[in-house]
């Protein structure tokens, strides 16, 4: 399935957000603002390692029981769809309508996206997260970095069994 098509508006209203993150912080918070009725667009520069989580939110169609929010996860084309399950009122003041997205990139970066809901003039129909080339290899090198790390302790582990059981 396709990503809905962002919003656009004329002037003010739900705008286009570019972000670039920053290798150097592997772990970064990033607010974003939802509004009822609009599904906020969230493009990630590259593939997660796992599924995105959601403090609060309930995925694609499944039905919503408490969960404030919505979120569809479209892995092809590195997308999350975010919106609201209902509108704010008496039972669910719109100050309760906040989340967390949780996000751990293909190169190491660990996002969190900190959803709160605003007006609609003041929300984002789509943000786009962009690494900037020059920083690719940085972001990268983190990945490589862990992955040597996890064969250089596999094999420490292995050759102290070896050890341990040439001992006896």
């Amino acid at each position: 399935t396709e990503p809905p098509p962002p919003t656009t508006a004329a002037g003010r209203g739900p705008q286009l957000r570019v972000i670039k993150l920053d290798p150097q912080k592997p772990k970064a918070v990033y607010k974003v603002n939802a509004a009822p009725g609009l599904a906020t667009v969230i493009q990630l520069p590259e593939a997660w390692t796992t599924t995105p989580t959601c403090g609060d939110c309930v995925f694609g169609d499944g039905k919503a029981e408490a969960q404030l929010w919505r979120l569809d996860v479209f892995p092809d084309t590195r997308t999350l769809s975010i919106k609201p399950t209902r509108v704010p009122g008496a039972d669910a003041p719109a100050s309760a309508f906040v989340t967390n997205i949780d996000v751990t990139l293909d190169g190491g970066l660990a996002v969190t996206l900190f959803v709160e809901l605003t007006l609609p003039e003041a929300a984002d129909a789509r943000v786009e997260f962009t690494i900037p080339d020059a920083d690719r290899g940085d972001a990268k090198l983190t990945k490589r970095e862990r992955e040597l790390e996890a064969r250089f302790e596999e094999r420490v582990k292995q050759r102290s069994d070896e050890r341990m059981l040439s001992a006896f």
